[in-house]
C-alpha cells in the first residue's frame, strides 16, 4: 500500500524552524506570570532576565533534554479498554471547539448553548464511529459564570465513553478536570489509563498567564497527557510571514513541553498548536483560509522532526453548513490528514470557532472519512493487482459476479457515504445538510451511551458547585 505524508515543510525548513524557534527562547524568551512557575523553571535550568523579572531564557540544552523526555509512547484511552495509540501513521479525530453558540437541526436561527447542547453534540460525536475522542463541542452559556466550566466537563463525561479532552479555562478548572477524571476512571491511576487529556495554551507572543501555567503544573504531576496549544495570529500575535507565526508558534510549544516536563519528568505531550491568520483589512482571525490548513500540516511536519505526536484544529470561516463550510473544511482535512497529523479535531465547528451545528458534525465526520481515504492511498499487491483474476474473466468479459469482486466490495477500498448523493439514483431534493439533519436527529434519540461511574463524576460536580458557590 502506497502509505505515507505529504511534506509542507522539507526537512531542512522544519530544522531552520526549530534552531530559530530554540534562539528565541534562549535570547528573548516568555513571559511567565505565576511566581510558583517561574520558581520551578528557575530550578529546572531557566535563567531570568535581568531587563524583566517575569521574562525567563531557556538554554538549548535544557529544551532539548525535554524534548528527549517526551520521546516516550502516548497512549489516550476510553473508558471500555479501548487504547488510542499515537504514532506516525496513525489519526484520530476529536470533536470539540468550546463554541459558544449553536443551530438547533434544521434551523438557520442562531442561539446561545446550553448545558444540554453540551450532553446532546457529545452523545452525537460518541455515536459517530469515526470519531475518536471527544472534546466539549459547546460551552454551557446558560450556566452561571463561576459554574459553566465544572458543568460543560462534567457533561462531556457524562456522555460518552470515548477518551476525553478538555482545555480548562482557569486553574480551578483544571483542578476539577483532575477530579472529574478520577471518579470517571473508577479508581484506576491515569498514569495507566489515561482517560482524559488537557490542552493549554500561552498567550502570543511569548506569555503565559497565571491560570494556564498552574493549571499546567497541577496536571501533568497528576499524570494527564498534555497537548501543546499556541494558538499565534499572523500579522496580529505574529510575523505576518508564515515562517515567522511558525518559529514563535514552535517556540511556544517547545516552552509548554518544557514546563511539563519540570512539572513531572516523563509527562506525556502531544505536539500541538492553532495557527491562523489575521484578516487585517476586518481585524478578525480567519480559520477557513487555505493558510490555516497550511498550518496545520507543518505542526504535523514540525511535531514529526521533534519525533513527537502531533495536534491541530480544521474549522472554517463559513457561518452556515453550505458550499463554503464544505469547501474550507473539506481542504483543511484533505491537508491535514495527507500532512500526517495524529488527531486532528473540529468536527461541527464553524464561524471561526463561535458556532455548532449538529448537522456540520456529520458533515465533517463524512469528510473526515472521504480524507482518510485520499490518505490512504492505493493498494498496489500481487493480489489487488489481480491478473489472474484477468486471465479468468477474458477480453469482453465482466467483472461483477467473480468472487474476487465480491471479497474486496466492502473492504473500504472504494469509499461511500449515506450523506452524499449517490450516482445512479433518483435527485434527492433534500440535499446534504437535510439528510445529516435527519442522521443527526435519528442518532440523538436512539443513542444513549452507558457511562460507567456516572454517580462518582456527580458527586464532584456537587462538591465543587458548593465549594465555587461558598467560595
Amino acid at each position: 500500500m502506497s502509505e505515507g505524508t505529504f511534506h509542507i515543510l522539507s526537512d531542512e525548513e522544519a530544522v531552520a524552524i526549530h534552531r530559530h524557534a530554540l534562539e528565541v527562547l534562549e535570547r528573548t524568551g516568555v513571559a511567565v506570570a505565576a511566581e510558583d512557575v517561574r520558581r520551578l523553571l528557575l530550578e529546572a535550568g531557566a535563567s531570568q532576565r535581568k531587563d524583566a523579572s517575569n521574562v525567563l531564557t531557556f538554554p538549548r540544552g535544557m529544551v532539548e533534554d525535554a524534548v528527549a523526555a517526551c520521546r516516550r509512547p502516548v497512549l489516550l484511552h476510553d473508558r471500555i479498554g479501548r487504547a488510542l495509540e499515537l504514532k506516525a501513521g496513525r489519526e484520530f479525530h476529536l470533536c470539540g471547539a468550546y463554541n459558544v453558540r449553536t443551530l438547533d437541526v434544521g434551523s438557520d436561527t442562531e442561539r446561545d448553548a446550553t448545558r444540554r447542547d453540551v450532553a446532546d453534540f457529545t452523545r452525537l460525536a460518541d455515536a459517530l464511529e469515526g470519531i475518536d475522542a471527544v472534546c466539549a463541542e459547546v460551552y454551557a452559556v446558560d450556566a452561571p459564570g463561576e459554574l459553566a466550566e465544572l458543568y460543560t466537563h462534567a457533561e462531556v463525561l457524562l456522555n460518552t465513553t470515548k477518551h476525553c479532552l478538555a482545555a480548562p479555562l482557569s486553574h480551578a478548572g483544571a483542578r476539577e478536570w483532575i477530579e472529574l477524571a478520577r471518579a470517571a476512571s473508577g479508581g484506576t491511576p491515569l498514569a495507566k489509563h489515561a482517560i482524559v487529556s488537557a490542552a493549554v495554551s500561552t498567550t502570543s507572543p511569548l506569555k503565559l498567564d497565571s491560570d494556564s501555567g498552574r493549571g499546567l503544573v497541577d496536571m501533568a504531576r497528576a499524570q494527564v497527557p498534555i497537548i501543546t496549544l499556541p494558538c499565534p495570529m499572523a500579522g496580529a500575535t505574529t510575523p505576518i510571514t508564515l515562517a515567522g507565526t511558525l518559529t514563535v508558534q514552535h517556540a511556544e510549544a517547545l516552552f509548554l513541553l518544557t514546563l511539563a516536563q519540570a512539572a513531572r519528568r516523563g509527562c506525556p505531550v502531544v505536539y500541538g498548536a492553532v495557527g491562523a491568520n489575521m484578516d487585517l483589512r476586518k481585524g478578525c482571525l480567519s480559520m477557513g483560509s487555505p493558510e490555516f490548513g497550511l498550518y496545520g500540516a507543518a505542526t504535523a511536519a514540525l511535531a514529526r522532526y521533534l519525533n513527537l505526536p502531533s495536534y491541530a484544529p480544521v474549522m472554517a470561516n463559513a457561518k452556515r453548513p453550505d458550499v463554503q463550510a464544505g469547501a474550507e473544511k473539506m481542504l483543511a482535512y484533505a491537508l491535514c490528514v495527507a500532512g500526517g497529523l495524529t488527531l486532528t479535531v473540529g468536527a461541527g465547528a464553524l464561524d471561526n470557532c463561535l458556532l455548532a451545528s449538529y448537522e456540520q458534525m456529520v458533515i465533517d465526520h463524512e469528510f473526515l472519512r472521504a480524507a482518510r481515504r485520499i490518505a490512504q492511498g492505493i493498494d498496489v499487491t500481487d493480489k489487488s493487482m489481480a491478473t489472474e483474476v484477468i486471465a479468468e474473466v477474458r477480453p469482453g468479459g465482466s467483472f461483477l459476479t467473480v468472487a474476487h469482486t465480491l471479497e474486496r466490495l466492502r473492504s473500504g477500498e472504494h469509499f461511500e457515504s449515506s450523506v452524499y448523493n449517490a450516482p445512479g439514483t433518483a435527485a434527492d431534493e433534500r440535499g446534504m445538510v437535510q439528510r445529516a439533519g435527519e442522521r443527526a436527529a435519528d442518532l440523538l434519540r436512539e443513542h444513549k451511551p452507558e457511562v460507567p461511574c456516572a454517580d462518582a463524576i456527580r458527586a464532584v460536580v456537587r462538591s465543587s458547585e458548593q465549594r465555587r458557590l461558598s467560595g
